[in-house]
This record gives C-alpha cells, structure tokens and sequence, in this order.
C-alpha cells in the first residue's frame, strides 16, 4: 500500500475525538457515574487539519490536571523518587495513589501494603464476552509496624523494601514459581488466608512445610533457615521461633511437582536484564536472570 494511502488509512482510524463518545458506567472511590450513550458526530477533517486551535500546553494541563491516577512519591525510595519512572509498566500499581492495588507478576498476583505482604494465585473468571482474574487473599504475610517503598526495578523485576519493627526485601520478579519474602533481621513468621487449613505436613526437604486448603489448592512454602510452620488457628501458620532468610511460598499443581519445585527453593531471582537481536525478520530474545 503506497504510503500516502497508509498515513490516510491512519487517520481515518483516528478521527475526531467528537466521533465516539463512551458509554456505560464506571466506579471511582465510592462514587458511580453515569455516561450516557450519545450518537456519534459526522465530523469530516482534511488530511493535515488541525484537530484543536488550542495552546497543546494548556490542553495537555487539563488532561494531566483530570488524571487522579499520580505517582505517589512517598512509596519510593529517595533516589527513585528525583529520576522519571516508567509509565504504564506492569508494577505501577506499587506506586499510584495509596498503592494498595495488586500487580500481576504471573503466575501470581500480589499486594505489597504497610504492614502486609499479600499474595494471589488468581482464579479465572468468564463468560463469552471476557475473561478475568479474581483475586483472593491467599496468604498474607505479617509485617506489623513496617512501611515499604519501592527500591528498585528492571524490565523483569521490582523490588520492594520493608523497614520499621521488620526488616525484609520483596524482589517481585516476573515468572517467578514462588512469591518471595526475604527477612533481613530475626523474625516470628505469621500467615494468614482467607481459607481453612484442612492439612499441615512437614514436606521432605528441611525448612519445607505442604498446607492443604480448603478450595482445593495446595502450598508448598519453604524457609530458608529450615524452620518448619506449624498451624495457629483455622487459617493461620506460624514459625515456633525467630527466623531469618527467604520464606518463599509456591502453588502446587500436582503433587509430582513437589520435588521440582524442592530443587529450586534455594535459587532465587532477584532481576533480569533483556536482550534482544534482530537480524532481517526474525529475533532472538534472551532474559539473564540475576
């Protein structure tokens, strides 16, 4: 297709921003608003047209002014907080408003909040218009009396720091097979979930624990000092004494994937640096793992 075909091909796909108006119904906070279904314009524009006479400066205020969706640079560390972040990276969620909001780091999602680290094996949800994650507290680990900020991040990675009463380092790396909490200084483990626990059982390795919940799914956590948790209540574990180190916790698909899982519990991924090299039409894509 000649290229004066294509850049007006590109156009017409984005016309004026008066010929679809949204509607539908959205939720912000505790506040519903309503957008009414409104018949589209017949603006026709010339190729090259102006869309807007309008300072761009004053229009891009306006957008940015209306956007409640901000970096909230409390949840930073310091450094970070005086160099550009990347917009619409897959943790941002770390960081805008409250930054109380889950991220998909696949397979599992996760929460990193004062106080608590929360993490999700998502469940599906669909009909034949969509499909969703349902996120559900899976375990929740205790930080009491610890805010965190985000430390630092790579194209695979970012990485969370707690201080306070606890000190831990939270490397959220995508593609990782277990959520990983590392305690920097002598710490009681406390999880909780929003199951029962039907079955606790020391696993085979030292420091591994097999919990069985009551929807049907199965854990696999390990502690890296190789204290075995032991159930407190109906949903809850904990370590009988201080421990320090990585408590990394995995879903099990079926039990012939304990030992696989067993085998990589002492390697832990803290990053990565992405290549890519292209030759012609074809690409070669590599992770170095850190």
């Amino acid at each position: 297709m000649p290229l004066s075909d294509r850049i007006r091909k590109l156009a017409q796909k984005f016309a004026s921003p008066h010929e679809a108006h949204v509607s539908g119904s959205s939720r912000v906070g505790s506040e519903e608003t309503e957008c009414a279904v409104q018949p589209a314009s017949k603006t026709r524009m010339a190729l090259g047209e102006a869309w807007s006479a309008s300072d761009p400066r004053t229009v891009m205020g306006e957008r940015v002014g209306a956007n409640s969706y901000k970096v909230n640079t409390e949840l930073l560390d310091a450094r970070l907080a005086t160099t550009p972040i990347p917009t619409n990276t897959w943790w941002q969620n770390l960081i805008v408003e409250c930054g109380d909001q889950p991220i998909v780091m696949g397979p599992y999602m996760v929460k990193s909040l004062n106080e608590s680290v929360v993490v999700c094996a998502p469940t599906e949800m669909h009909s034949n218009t969509f499909v969703a994650s349902a996120w559900h507290d899976d375990w929740r680990m205790d930080m009491a009396g610890s805010t965190r900020r985000v430390v630092a991040y790579d194209s695979v990675s970012v990485t969370v720091r707690y201080e306070g009463s606890s000190l831990a380092t939270v490397p959220l790396v995508k593609g990782a097979v277990f959520a990983t909490i590392v305690l920097d200084t002598q710490t009681v483990v406390r999880l909780s979930t929003i199951h029962a626990i039907i079955g606790v059982d020391a696993g085979d390795a030292p420091g591994s624990t097999i919990v069985q919940l009551n929807n049907g799914s199965t854990w696999l956590i390990w502690c890296e000092s190789n204290v075995v948790l032991r159930q407190c209540g109906m949903s809850g574990l904990e370590s009988p004494i201080p421990m320090q180190g990585a408590v990394r916790l995995a879903l099990v698909a079926t039990p012939s994937a304990i030992p696989a899982l067993l085998s990589a519990s002492t390697a832990i991924p803290i990053g990565g640096d992405v290549s890519i090299n292209a030759t012609n039409d074809s690409a070669e894509f590599a992770i170095a793992w850190k």
